[in-house]
């Protein structure tokens, strides 16, 4: 399902809505900050392998602060993004999601 949000009212419904979406076991807090466990967790359930250039344990300590930082929803859609570029199928994207060019 796609939702198209056209203003920032629509957008804040959106995301109180889902505040209420079950997270995982490894991240217990909506609004972060986020653990590692938590990062690696989401990393995973997107479906981006250990080996991807971009796997939590790999980032800078700016770079994993910064998705700790995150609300639940934009953490797990950052994290989507880096895997639909991957599926779209460029070598850079591949690297950061799966750790090899497929």
């Amino acid at each position: 399902m796609v939702i198209l949000m056209q203003n920032s009212f629509e957008k804040h419904l959106w995301i109180n809505l889902n505040y209420f979406a079950a997270l995982p076991t490894e991240c217990p807090t909506y609004s972060g900050p986020h653990s590692i466990d938590c990062l690696k967790t989401v990393w995973g359930s997107v479906g981006c392998l250990p080996a991807g250039d971009e796997y939590p344990d790999k980032l800078s300590s700016s770079a994993a602060a910064t998705l700790s930082s995150m609300i639940y929803v934009d953490l797990l859609a950052a994290m989507q993004a880096i895997k639909s570029d991957a599926d779209a199928g460029t070598d850079a994207a591949q690297l950061k999601c799966f750790g090899t060019i497929l």
